[in-house]
């Protein structure tokens, strides 16, 4: 005699496929930001190299962080007049040729300011022509970070005054920073503030 599934067995199994979805999706989800992270980690790098390739040939002179097309004339801070500049990711991006690097697979809503191409990365302020020897500690100072504004700035210069994480801690409660030496590391929210950004 053929016997079937009680109710009860039936919902067993669907209790422990339920407790059991419950556990492993957090993990898969982490699992996928951990894979971005690394994706962005490596543009972090790409760009922090990029970089370097343009001080090299630009008498070891960082890139300004904006040039006036009209006149040619540098810059520290992108403008915020909405006129056309050509910025920092454009200076260094005939040593990339791939504007995808910019992007971090994590953020949906990159900045568009100054700018033809979307990003999701900035100069440090303070990186802005500087020559490569003047930096004194290349391996712990700052030039790209993630975000749509100089945060990490102004994180270490008001700690107490954080304009806000929501673009700075997208992986994993933290963000990718690419240095002066042209490497690039995952840095945790708790650390941001001990992170240099002066030559």
């Amino acid at each position: 005699m053929r016997r079937g599934f009680t109710l009860i067995e039936l919902l067993v199994v669907i209790a422990i496929i339920a407790i059991l979805a419950a556990i492993l999706f957090p993990v898969f989800a982490k699992a996928r930001e951990k894979a971005r992270q690394s994706s962005c980690l490596s543009n972090t790098k790409q760009i922090a190299l990029a970089d370097l390739q343009y001080a090299q040939d630009y008498d070891e002179m960082m890139a300004p962080a904006w040039t006036n097309v009209a006149t040619g004339t540098p810059g520290a801070l992108c403008p915020s007049d909405g006129a056309y500049r050509l910025i920092r990711n454009q200076l260094i991006m005939p040593y990339m040729k791939n504007t995808q690097v910019f992007l971090c697979p994590s953020v949906s809503a990159p900045c568009t300011c100054c700018n033809p191409f979307p990003r999701t990365y900035q100069i440090v302020e303070n990186a802005s022509q500087v020559k490569l020897g003047a930096y004194t500690m290349p391996a712990e100072t700052c030039v790209w970070a993630e975000g749509r504004t100089y945060l990490i700035v102004h994180t270490l210069a008001a700690p107490n005054d954080i304009v806000s994480y929501t673009y700075a801690t997208v992986h994993n409660d933290g963000q990718n920073i690419s240095y002066a030496d042209g490497h690039s590391k995952w840095v945790s929210k708790s650390n941001l503030p001990q992170v240099r950004v002066t030559p």
